[in-house]
């Protein structure tokens, strides 16, 4: 019995000594003191044999509680350079082509919108020959004109990269059940390489781009736009958030493409981090991918946020007050989405936006949330993606328990008028558009290099 105890004993220290030496959460002097104290107790209690059992059962604790801590954080910072991309052969429903090699037996033409990338175009010719079909595909200038053609049999099969469904589902929204699926392939491509820094000693941009991913085939679209320059020396964040419906050029296109900045997100996060730096003249180090089911979980493990809004407003069945609310996981959502109920729409809303956003850091920097790392990191994991790893976060996260200080929030919208503009996406629709203010554009820029300012 005695040796079992002491294996018990030994086993505890080895496992809160390797717990605590591999751990990236807390700041070294906290992981020394937790060591000391604990090890320090079991030898003091050493022959008694019941309290001893209390404290071999408290560095367990300690250790297990680590050690989750440690690989749900895993899971969620899975940082993955690469963006997934499916491209679909759609057919209506009564066509006799069920499948790629029966469309080759049947010499079934293929068409693709001109509006897809040269590379996503060759891409998809290199399948094709790779399943014998030697055939030339037939291009159309606009997704209005594939759609139709589709209906009257000019094309047999009509190839539709999936983020641009939505837009295909605007001209139709019967398509997708009108028409069915006969072959799909995945296209990977890296993610832009962006210049990573040092977050504990100099600042950063971070792009945050908000998907309303309450629909499958929306999910691209990013429907918030938002920089934030982070200056962990000062303690100061700058939010700069752009609309929507800004009329803009897409980064991504090397010819004049004007369009929506959320159709950005539509040719992926490479080409709305270019159109956002492109935009503001400033080189984004970092994204954050994340949709409002986040801001609901996020919400939730925090119990509730304060945020404060300049206008007031109803959003049936809840009444938000100017100044302060106290929002919980359902409010929270609402004041980050509702648009129609403002006379300005999408230029109120990115306000209010950033202020959620505000709430959510304030509360997560209170002490009392580090009792409940544990829910937050689970509440978070599946919904959002990130190009900063888990050792920055991490180390983030220590200078921030270390200091304990309270940041600033300097809080910028660039605003515009409302407009009816071609979009490229669209095969050159005209869409309603948001074209910004040049003076707005100029004084955010401004706003964002002062920020980056490194104090001597």
């Amino acid at each position: 019995m005695r040796t079992a105890r002491l294996l018990m004993k030994l086993f505890a220290i080895v496992l809160l000594v390797f717990t605590l030496a591999t751990s990236r959460i807390l700041p070294l002097p906290y992981l020394v003191l937790i060591g000391l104290v604990e090890i320090l107790l079991l030898f003091l209690v050493w022959r008694r044999k019941v309290i001893q059992v209390f404290v071999v059962i408290l560095m367990l604790i300690t250790s297990s509680g680590l050690l989750y801590v440690e690989f749900v954080a895993q899971k969620i910072i899975n940082y993955d350079p690469n963006v997934e991309n499916t491209i679909s052969f759609f057919v209506p429903n009564n066509s006799k082509v069920t499948s790629i090699k029966n469309a080759i037996k049947l010499k079934s033409n293929i068409a693709y919108s001109t509006l897809l990338d040269d590379k996503v175009v060759t891409f998809i010719e290199n399948q094709l020959v790779l399943n014998q079909y030697t055939d030339s595909m037939v291009s159309y200038q606009g997704i209005e004109d594939g759609i139709a053609k589709l209906k009257d049999g000019t094309f047999k099969i009509l190839v539709v990269d999936q983020g641009f469904l939505s837009s295909v589902q605007t001209f139709d929204p019967n398509f997708l059940s009108e028409n069915k699926v006969i072959w799909s392939i995945k296209k990977t491509d890296e993610i832009i390489n962006l210049n990573q820094v040092d977050v504990t000693k100099e600042p950063f941009v971070v792009y945050i781009a908000g998907l309303d991913n309450r629909e499958e085939f929306q999910a691209n679209r990013h429907d918030v736009n938002m920089l934030a320059v982070v200056d962990p020396i000062k303690h100061v964040i700058t939010l700069v958030s752009v609309p929507r419906d800004a009329y803009v050029q897409l980064g991504c296109k090397s010819k004049i493409a004007m369009d929506k900045l959320t159709h950005a997100g539509v040719y992926g996060m490479d080409c709305a981090i270019k159109t956002m730096q492109n935009l503001l003249s400033v080189d984004v180090n970092y994204y954050a991918e994340v949709g409002f089911d986040t801001v609901t979980n996020l919400v939730a493990a925090l119990g509730t946020i304060e945020v404060n809004l300049d206008e007031g407003f109803v959003v049936e069945p809840i009444t938000f007050k100017k100044g302060l609310n106290i929002l919980d996981q359902y409010s929270a959502l609402t004041v980050a989405r509702a648009r129609y109920a403002f006379k300005t729409g999408d230029q109120q809303r990115i306000k209010n936006q950033q202020e959620v956003l505000k709430g959510i850091i304030n509360k997560l920097l209170q002490p009392s949330s580090l009792t409940k790392i544990q829910s937050i990191l689970k509440s978070i994991e599946g919904t959002f993606k990130t190009n900063m790893s888990g050792d920055k976060m991490f180390s983030l996260i220590r200078m921030q328990i270390m200091s304990m200080q309270g940041w600033t929030f300097n809080q910028i919208a660039v605003t515009g008028v409302d407009s009816s503009k071609p979009s490229y996406a669209m095969g050159g629709r005209l869409l309603y558009m948001v074209v910004l203010d040049k003076q707005s554009l100029t004084d955010a820029k401004a706003a964002i290099q002062t920020a980056l300012k490194v104090s001597n």
